[in-house]
Protein backbone atom coordinates (compact mmCIF):
# COMPACT_ATOMS: atom_id res chain seq x y z
CA UNK A 1 0.00 0.00 0.00
CA UNK A 2 1.11 3.30 -0.92
CA UNK A 3 1.16 6.11 2.12
CA UNK A 4 2.97 8.83 0.13
CA UNK A 5 1.80 11.41 -1.78
CA UNK A 6 -1.27 11.02 -4.44
CA UNK A 7 1.68 11.97 -7.17
CA UNK A 8 4.44 9.24 -6.20
CA UNK A 9 3.15 6.62 -8.87
CA UNK A 10 6.57 4.59 -9.28
CA UNK A 11 4.92 1.81 -7.16
CA UNK A 12 1.70 1.42 -9.88
CA UNK A 13 2.50 -1.21 -12.90
CA UNK A 14 1.73 0.05 -16.69
CA UNK A 15 -1.42 -1.43 -16.81
CA UNK A 16 -2.48 0.21 -13.15
CA UNK A 17 -1.21 3.53 -14.17
CA UNK A 18 -3.18 3.33 -17.07
CA UNK A 19 -6.03 2.07 -15.77
CA UNK A 20 -6.32 4.23 -13.36
CA UNK A 21 -5.92 7.65 -15.29
CA UNK A 22 -9.01 6.17 -17.63
CA UNK A 23 -10.73 5.68 -14.19
CA UNK A 24 -9.98 9.12 -13.16
CA UNK A 25 -10.89 11.04 -16.33
CA UNK A 26 -14.11 9.16 -16.47
CA UNK A 27 -14.68 10.69 -12.73
CA UNK A 28 -14.07 13.88 -13.94
CA UNK A 29 -16.18 13.97 -16.85
CA UNK A 30 -18.71 13.32 -14.69
CA UNK A 31 -17.58 16.04 -11.91
CA UNK A 32 -17.62 18.15 -14.34
CA UNK A 33 -21.02 17.55 -15.84
CA UNK A 34 -22.27 17.74 -12.21
CA UNK A 35 -20.50 21.16 -11.82
CA UNK A 36 -22.61 22.91 -14.86
CA UNK A 37 -25.91 21.52 -13.87
CA UNK A 38 -25.03 23.40 -10.15
CA UNK A 39 -23.79 26.55 -12.08
CA UNK A 40 -27.52 26.63 -14.02
CA UNK A 41 -29.04 26.11 -10.55
CA UNK A 42 -27.16 28.83 -9.13
CA UNK A 43 -28.41 31.05 -12.43
CA UNK A 44 -31.46 29.93 -12.56
CA UNK A 45 -32.19 30.84 -8.66
CA UNK A 46 -30.27 34.67 -8.76
CA UNK A 47 -28.11 33.09 -6.65
CA UNK A 48 -24.98 34.90 -7.23
CA UNK A 49 -27.16 38.38 -7.29
CA UNK A 50 -27.73 37.38 -4.16
CA UNK A 51 -24.27 36.85 -3.07
CA UNK A 52 -23.18 40.16 -4.25
CA UNK A 53 -21.84 39.81 -7.59
CA UNK A 54 -22.70 41.91 -10.73
CA UNK A 55 -22.92 38.58 -13.03
CA UNK A 56 -22.78 35.22 -12.88
CA UNK A 57 -19.03 35.24 -14.53
CA UNK A 58 -18.12 37.86 -11.47
CA UNK A 59 -19.18 35.16 -9.29
CA UNK A 60 -17.33 31.98 -10.99
CA UNK A 61 -13.99 34.11 -11.00
CA UNK A 62 -14.32 35.45 -7.59
CA UNK A 63 -16.05 33.28 -5.61
CA UNK A 64 -15.73 30.15 -7.26
CA UNK A 65 -11.55 30.83 -8.13
CA UNK A 66 -12.22 30.05 -11.70
CA UNK A 67 -9.88 31.32 -14.91
CA UNK A 68 -11.89 33.38 -16.89
CA UNK A 69 -11.42 30.98 -19.85
CA UNK A 70 -12.92 28.13 -17.18
CA UNK A 71 -15.71 30.64 -16.55
CA UNK A 72 -16.72 31.42 -20.14
CA UNK A 73 -16.90 27.87 -21.24
CA UNK A 74 -18.71 26.55 -18.22
CA UNK A 75 -21.39 29.37 -18.43
CA UNK A 76 -21.77 28.89 -21.90
CA UNK A 77 -22.38 24.87 -21.75
CA UNK A 78 -24.65 24.96 -18.52
CA UNK A 79 -26.73 27.76 -20.20
CA UNK A 80 -27.17 25.50 -23.62
CA UNK A 81 -27.37 21.99 -21.17
CA UNK A 82 -30.34 23.78 -19.42
CA UNK A 83 -31.81 24.63 -23.09
CA UNK A 84 -30.92 21.25 -24.29
CA UNK A 85 -30.47 18.61 -20.95
CA UNK A 86 -28.73 16.44 -23.64
CA UNK A 87 -25.37 17.93 -22.80
CA UNK A 88 -25.29 16.65 -19.53
CA UNK A 89 -25.46 13.25 -20.38
CA UNK A 90 -22.60 13.90 -23.43
CA UNK A 91 -20.79 15.43 -21.10
CA UNK A 92 -20.41 13.42 -18.59
CA UNK A 93 -19.54 10.24 -20.73
CA UNK A 94 -17.17 12.37 -22.16
CA UNK A 95 -18.63 11.67 -25.56
CA UNK A 96 -18.40 15.54 -26.49
CA UNK A 97 -16.02 17.81 -24.61
CA UNK A 98 -16.71 21.14 -23.56
CA UNK A 99 -15.10 23.23 -26.57
CA UNK A 100 -17.49 21.77 -28.87
CA UNK A 101 -20.20 22.49 -27.15
CA UNK A 102 -19.44 26.19 -27.23
CA UNK A 103 -18.41 26.03 -30.60
CA UNK A 104 -22.28 24.34 -31.60
CA UNK A 105 -23.47 27.20 -28.71
CA UNK A 106 -25.09 30.06 -32.11
CA UNK A 107 -26.57 26.64 -34.11
CA UNK A 108 -28.37 24.64 -31.88
CA UNK A 109 -32.15 24.40 -31.53
CA UNK A 110 -35.12 22.77 -31.24
CA UNK A 111 -35.40 20.69 -34.59
CA UNK A 112 -31.48 20.05 -35.08
CA UNK A 113 -29.97 19.58 -31.51
CA UNK A 114 -29.85 16.21 -31.29
CA UNK A 115 -28.08 15.68 -35.21
CA UNK A 116 -26.11 18.14 -34.26
CA UNK A 117 -24.73 17.31 -30.96
CA UNK A 118 -24.14 13.62 -32.19
CA UNK A 119 -22.33 14.88 -35.30
CA UNK A 120 -19.86 16.38 -32.89
CA UNK A 121 -19.65 13.75 -30.33
CA UNK A 122 -16.45 12.45 -30.30
CA UNK A 123 -14.96 14.87 -32.87
CA UNK A 124 -11.46 17.44 -32.20
CA UNK A 125 -11.92 21.06 -32.11
CA UNK A 126 -11.16 21.50 -35.93
CA UNK A 127 -13.32 18.87 -37.17
CA UNK A 128 -16.03 20.36 -35.35
CA UNK A 129 -15.33 23.25 -37.14
CA UNK A 130 -15.37 21.66 -40.34
CA UNK A 131 -18.44 20.04 -39.84
CA UNK A 132 -20.12 23.39 -38.88
CA UNK A 133 -18.33 25.13 -41.87
CA UNK A 134 -19.99 22.58 -44.21
CA UNK A 135 -23.46 22.82 -42.60
CA UNK A 136 -23.29 26.62 -42.30
CA UNK A 137 -20.87 27.93 -45.09
CA UNK A 138 -19.47 31.43 -44.63
CA UNK A 139 -18.35 33.32 -47.41
CA UNK A 140 -14.65 33.48 -48.52
CA UNK A 141 -12.39 36.47 -47.13
CA UNK A 142 -10.01 38.75 -48.84
CA UNK A 143 -6.47 37.85 -49.15
CA UNK A 144 -4.64 41.10 -47.65
CA UNK A 145 -1.32 42.09 -45.79
CA UNK A 146 -1.56 44.54 -42.94
CA UNK A 147 0.56 45.82 -40.22
CA UNK A 148 -0.69 45.03 -36.82
CA UNK A 149 -0.67 47.70 -34.25
CA UNK A 150 2.13 48.19 -31.99
CA UNK A 151 2.03 45.50 -28.87
CA UNK A 152 1.24 47.32 -25.53
CA UNK A 153 3.78 47.71 -22.91
CA UNK A 154 3.61 44.70 -20.96
CA UNK A 155 6.08 46.74 -18.08
CA UNK A 156 2.82 49.08 -17.57
CA UNK A 157 1.02 48.70 -14.38
CA UNK A 158 -2.08 47.28 -14.85
CA UNK A 159 -5.58 48.59 -13.14
CA UNK A 160 -6.20 46.10 -10.75
CA UNK A 161 -8.74 47.90 -9.04
CA UNK A 162 -11.97 48.01 -12.26
CA UNK A 163 -13.99 45.18 -12.06
CA UNK A 164 -13.71 41.77 -14.10
CA UNK A 165 -17.01 42.28 -16.01
CA UNK A 166 -19.60 44.71 -16.26
CA UNK A 167 -23.23 44.89 -17.87
CA UNK A 168 -22.57 46.36 -21.27
CA UNK A 169 -24.29 46.55 -24.17
CA UNK A 170 -23.36 44.22 -27.04
CA UNK A 171 -20.49 45.81 -29.14
CA UNK A 172 -21.06 46.30 -32.84
CA UNK A 173 -18.92 45.51 -35.74
CA UNK A 174 -17.59 48.88 -35.95
CA UNK A 175 -17.10 48.72 -32.14
CA UNK A 176 -14.86 45.34 -32.57
CA UNK A 177 -13.09 47.08 -35.58
CA UNK A 178 -11.94 50.30 -33.66
CA UNK A 179 -10.98 47.83 -30.60
CA UNK A 180 -9.01 45.66 -32.27
CA UNK A 181 -6.75 48.75 -33.46
CA UNK A 182 -5.85 49.21 -29.59
CA UNK A 183 -6.39 46.06 -27.88
CA UNK A 184 -4.14 42.98 -27.62
CA UNK A 185 -5.58 39.29 -29.21
CA UNK A 186 -6.40 38.44 -25.59
CA UNK A 187 -8.05 41.58 -24.18
CA UNK A 188 -10.28 41.48 -27.07
CA UNK A 189 -11.17 38.19 -26.30
CA UNK A 190 -11.66 38.75 -22.78
CA UNK A 191 -13.88 41.73 -23.25
CA UNK A 192 -16.11 39.77 -25.91
CA UNK A 193 -16.67 36.96 -23.25
CA UNK A 194 -17.33 39.52 -20.73
CA UNK A 195 -19.36 41.49 -22.78
CA UNK A 196 -21.43 39.04 -23.69
CA UNK A 197 -21.71 37.07 -20.54
CA UNK A 198 -22.78 39.88 -19.23
CA UNK A 199 -24.97 41.46 -21.94
CA UNK A 200 -27.31 38.01 -21.88
CA UNK A 201 -27.74 38.57 -18.05
CA UNK A 202 -28.75 42.02 -18.45
CA UNK A 203 -31.00 42.09 -20.84
CA UNK A 204 -33.12 39.19 -19.03
CA UNK A 205 -32.34 36.50 -21.60
CA UNK A 206 -31.46 33.12 -20.56
CA UNK A 207 -29.32 32.41 -23.90
CA UNK A 208 -25.78 33.99 -24.85
CA UNK A 209 -25.53 35.12 -28.67
CA UNK A 210 -22.42 36.84 -29.26
CA UNK A 211 -20.48 37.36 -32.49
CA UNK A 212 -19.11 34.56 -34.69
CA UNK A 213 -15.67 36.31 -34.44
CA UNK A 214 -15.83 35.34 -30.65
CA UNK A 215 -16.52 31.62 -31.01
CA UNK A 216 -14.04 31.19 -33.36
CA UNK A 217 -10.76 32.72 -31.67
CA UNK A 218 -11.68 33.36 -27.76
CA UNK A 219 -10.18 29.39 -27.15
CA UNK A 220 -7.11 30.14 -29.24
CA UNK A 221 -6.00 33.84 -27.95
CA UNK A 222 -7.58 34.21 -24.66
CA UNK A 223 -5.21 31.33 -22.80
CA UNK A 224 -1.82 32.93 -24.44
CA UNK A 225 -2.49 36.83 -23.60
CA UNK A 226 -4.49 36.83 -20.19
CA UNK A 227 -2.74 39.12 -17.66
CA UNK A 228 0.45 37.80 -15.78
CA UNK A 229 1.16 35.89 -18.98
CA UNK A 230 1.28 38.21 -21.69
CA UNK A 231 4.39 37.47 -24.10
CA UNK A 232 6.93 40.41 -24.12
CA UNK A 233 5.35 41.34 -28.25
CA UNK A 234 3.51 39.71 -31.41
CA UNK A 235 6.86 38.40 -32.73
CA UNK A 236 7.21 36.08 -29.52
CA UNK A 237 3.12 34.47 -30.09
CA UNK A 238 3.89 30.42 -30.04
CA UNK A 239 2.72 29.08 -33.48
CA UNK A 240 -0.05 27.47 -31.96
CA UNK A 241 -1.91 30.97 -32.36
CA UNK A 242 -1.66 30.44 -36.48
CA UNK A 243 -5.42 30.53 -37.05
CA UNK A 244 -6.76 27.99 -39.46
CA UNK A 245 -10.37 28.46 -39.67
CA UNK A 246 -13.00 26.73 -41.83
CA UNK A 247 -15.32 28.77 -43.48
CA UNK A 248 -17.10 25.97 -45.75
CA UNK A 249 -16.46 22.80 -47.18
CA UNK A 250 -14.15 23.31 -49.19
CA UNK A 251 -12.66 26.92 -48.17
CA UNK A 252 -10.35 27.87 -45.04
CA UNK A 253 -9.37 31.13 -43.48
CA UNK A 254 -5.53 31.31 -42.90
CA UNK A 255 -4.09 34.09 -40.50
CA UNK A 256 -0.78 34.38 -38.87
CA UNK A 257 1.86 36.77 -38.07
CA UNK A 258 4.59 37.11 -40.68
CA UNK A 259 8.08 39.40 -40.78
CA UNK A 260 9.17 42.03 -42.67
CA UNK A 261 11.28 39.56 -44.85
CA UNK A 262 8.34 37.34 -45.29
CA UNK A 263 6.39 39.93 -46.40
CA UNK A 264 8.97 41.42 -48.80
CA UNK A 265 9.14 37.93 -50.03
CA UNK A 266 5.72 37.32 -50.08
CA UNK A 267 4.99 40.37 -52.20
CA UNK A 268 8.00 39.88 -54.65
CA UNK A 269 6.62 36.83 -55.63
CA UNK A 270 3.56 38.02 -55.95
CA UNK A 271 4.98 40.52 -58.92
CA UNK A 272 6.97 38.10 -60.77
CA UNK A 273 3.59 35.98 -60.66
CA UNK A 274 1.64 38.55 -61.88
CA UNK A 275 1.54 37.52 -65.23
CA UNK A 276 -0.02 34.24 -64.54
CA UNK A 277 -2.00 35.70 -60.98
CA UNK A 278 -3.32 39.03 -62.47
CA UNK A 279 -5.52 38.95 -59.40
CA UNK A 280 -2.49 39.04 -56.97
CA UNK A 281 -4.37 36.35 -54.95
CA UNK A 282 -1.68 35.28 -52.11
CA UNK A 283 -3.31 31.79 -51.78
CA UNK A 284 -2.76 31.51 -55.28
CA UNK A 285 1.21 32.18 -54.75
CA UNK A 286 1.91 30.73 -51.55
CA UNK A 287 0.33 27.38 -52.96
CA UNK A 288 2.50 27.69 -55.68
CA UNK A 289 5.82 28.03 -53.98
CA UNK A 290 4.30 25.01 -51.29
CA UNK A 291 4.42 22.61 -54.52
CA UNK A 292 7.91 23.73 -55.59
CA UNK A 293 8.99 23.18 -51.41
CA UNK A 294 7.37 19.77 -51.10
CA UNK A 295 8.50 18.53 -54.44
CA UNK A 296 12.00 19.35 -53.04
CA UNK A 297 11.59 18.35 -49.79
CA UNK A 298 10.05 14.45 -50.58
CA UNK A 299 12.70 14.17 -53.15
CA UNK A 300 15.55 15.09 -50.73
CA UNK A 301 14.07 13.15 -47.97
CA UNK A 302 12.71 10.14 -49.17
CA UNK A 303 13.36 9.87 -52.67
CA UNK A 304 10.18 10.85 -54.09
CA UNK A 305 10.34 12.13 -58.04
CA UNK A 306 7.97 12.07 -60.67
CA UNK A 307 9.80 10.03 -62.94
CA UNK A 308 12.04 7.63 -60.83
CA UNK A 309 15.07 5.62 -62.37
CA UNK A 310 15.00 1.92 -62.18
CA UNK A 311 17.02 1.48 -58.46
CA UNK A 312 19.90 0.05 -58.36
CA UNK A 313 20.74 -2.51 -55.35
CA UNK A 314 23.27 -1.24 -52.75
CA UNK A 315 25.39 -4.08 -51.63
CA UNK A 316 26.51 -4.09 -48.19
CA UNK A 317 29.61 -3.33 -46.29
CA UNK A 318 30.65 -6.24 -45.22
CA UNK A 319 32.89 -6.37 -42.18
CA UNK A 320 36.52 -7.95 -41.96
CA UNK A 321 35.85 -8.29 -38.32
CA UNK A 322 32.26 -8.09 -37.25
CA UNK A 323 32.76 -9.54 -33.33
CA UNK A 324 34.98 -6.84 -33.31
CA UNK A 325 32.80 -4.08 -34.90
CA UNK A 326 30.21 -5.45 -32.72
CA UNK A 327 31.81 -4.95 -29.86
CA UNK A 328 32.88 -1.09 -30.41
CA UNK A 329 29.14 -0.30 -31.92
CA UNK A 330 27.57 0.95 -29.36
CA UNK A 331 30.18 3.00 -27.46
CA UNK A 332 30.57 6.91 -27.81
CA UNK A 333 32.15 8.41 -30.55
CA UNK A 334 36.16 9.35 -28.65
CA UNK A 335 36.19 5.50 -28.00
CA UNK A 336 34.98 4.76 -31.95
CA UNK A 337 37.54 7.18 -32.96
CA UNK A 338 40.14 5.38 -30.42
CA UNK A 339 39.46 2.13 -31.73
CA UNK A 340 40.17 3.11 -35.49
CA UNK A 341 43.48 4.93 -34.51
CA UNK A 342 44.22 1.17 -33.18
CA UNK A 343 43.67 0.16 -36.79
CA UNK A 344 39.82 -1.34 -35.76
CA UNK A 345 37.53 -1.33 -38.13
CA UNK A 346 34.09 -0.13 -36.69
CA UNK A 347 30.32 -1.29 -38.23
CA UNK A 348 29.73 1.03 -41.15
CA UNK A 349 26.22 2.56 -42.16
CA UNK A 350 24.99 1.59 -45.54
CA UNK A 351 22.92 4.42 -47.72
CA UNK A 352 19.35 3.51 -48.19
CA UNK A 353 18.81 2.84 -51.53
CA UNK A 354 15.94 5.65 -53.28
CA UNK A 355 14.13 2.65 -54.77
CA UNK A 356 14.20 1.41 -51.18
CA UNK A 357 13.10 4.83 -50.14
CA UNK A 358 10.20 4.89 -52.39
CA UNK A 359 9.10 1.12 -51.81
CA UNK A 360 8.41 2.01 -47.95
CA UNK A 361 6.81 5.34 -48.80
CA UNK A 362 4.18 3.71 -50.79
CA UNK A 363 3.89 0.90 -48.11
CA UNK A 364 3.92 2.55 -44.97
CA UNK A 365 2.45 6.11 -46.26
CA UNK A 366 4.42 9.70 -44.87
CA UNK A 367 3.22 8.60 -41.91
CA UNK A 368 4.25 6.70 -38.11
CA UNK A 369 3.47 3.11 -38.41
CA UNK A 370 3.51 1.98 -34.57
CA UNK A 371 1.09 0.79 -33.70
CA UNK A 372 -0.37 0.96 -29.75
CA UNK A 373 -1.18 -2.06 -27.18
CA UNK A 374 -4.82 -1.51 -28.11
CA UNK A 375 -3.84 -1.93 -31.97
CA UNK A 376 -4.38 1.91 -32.59
CA UNK A 377 -1.72 2.89 -35.06
CA UNK A 378 -0.13 6.06 -34.35
CA UNK A 379 -0.14 7.83 -37.66
CA UNK A 380 1.67 11.11 -37.25
CA UNK A 381 2.70 12.75 -40.26
CA UNK A 382 5.60 15.10 -38.20
CA UNK A 383 8.87 14.35 -37.59
CA UNK A 384 8.97 11.23 -39.39
CA UNK A 385 12.12 8.60 -39.90
CA UNK A 386 13.04 5.69 -41.34
CA UNK A 387 13.60 3.18 -38.82
CA UNK A 388 15.37 -0.14 -38.81
CA UNK A 389 13.82 -3.30 -36.89
CA UNK A 390 16.87 -4.66 -36.93
CA UNK A 391 19.21 -1.92 -35.87
CA UNK A 392 21.94 -1.26 -38.07
CA UNK A 393 24.11 -1.78 -35.31
CA UNK A 394 23.40 -4.98 -34.57
CA UNK A 395 24.03 -5.73 -38.53
CA UNK A 396 20.68 -4.91 -39.34
CA UNK A 397 20.00 -4.30 -43.53
CA UNK A 398 18.68 -2.01 -45.65
CA UNK A 399 15.92 -4.09 -46.94
CA UNK A 400 12.52 -3.00 -47.25
CA UNK A 401 11.12 -5.35 -45.11
CA UNK A 402 13.58 -4.19 -42.07
CA UNK A 403 12.37 -0.55 -42.61
CA UNK A 404 9.45 1.32 -41.85
CA UNK A 405 8.37 4.88 -41.34
CA UNK A 406 8.24 6.03 -37.67
CA UNK A 407 7.84 9.13 -35.74
CA UNK A 408 10.87 10.84 -33.96
CA UNK A 409 9.16 9.67 -30.36
CA UNK A 410 8.41 6.21 -31.56
CA UNK A 411 12.02 6.31 -32.90
CA UNK A 412 13.60 7.40 -29.60
CA UNK A 413 11.22 4.54 -27.75
CA UNK A 414 11.93 1.79 -30.27
CA UNK A 415 15.77 2.82 -29.99
CA UNK A 416 15.41 2.43 -26.03
CA UNK A 417 13.77 -0.79 -26.18
CA UNK A 418 16.94 -1.67 -28.30
CA UNK A 419 19.63 -0.38 -26.50
CA UNK A 420 18.18 0.97 -22.84
CA UNK A 421 16.97 4.59 -22.00
CA UNK A 422 20.38 5.36 -20.13
CA UNK A 423 22.36 4.40 -23.22
CA UNK A 424 20.06 6.70 -25.66
CA UNK A 425 20.26 9.38 -23.65
CA UNK A 426 24.36 9.41 -23.36
CA UNK A 427 24.38 9.51 -26.68
CA UNK A 428 21.86 12.43 -27.08
CA UNK A 429 23.98 13.84 -24.60
CA UNK A 430 27.26 13.65 -26.56
CA UNK A 431 25.47 14.58 -29.76
CA UNK A 432 24.29 17.64 -28.09
CA UNK A 433 28.16 18.41 -26.54
CA UNK A 434 30.42 17.24 -29.70
CA UNK A 435 29.18 20.15 -31.75
CA UNK A 436 30.57 22.49 -29.04
CA UNK A 437 33.62 20.66 -28.11
CA UNK A 438 36.85 22.18 -29.42
CA UNK A 439 38.90 20.84 -31.85
CA UNK A 440 41.84 19.69 -29.74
Amino acid sequence: MNDGAFWELDHLADGALQSGLVRLLANGSRTEARILAHLAAVEERRLHLEAGNPSLFDYCCKRLGLSENEAFYRITAARLARRFPTIFGLLERRTIHLTAVCLLRDYLTPDNHRELLAEASGKTKLQVQELLAQRFPRPDVASTIRKLPAPRDTAAPRDTAAPRDTAAPRDTAAQRDTAATRDTPASQALAAMQAALSASESDGTREMRPSASIASDAASTVTSELPGNAPASRSALPARNVVVEPLSAARYRIQLNASPQLKAKLEQARDLLSHANPSGDLAAVIERALDLLLERTLKRRFAQTKRARPGRGASPKVDANPERSAKFAHEDTPQRAAAAARGERKVERRHIANATKREIVTRDGLRCTFVGNDGQRCGSPQFTQIHHEQPWARHGDESPGNLRILCAAHNHLLAERDFGRELVEDRIQSQRVAPRASPA
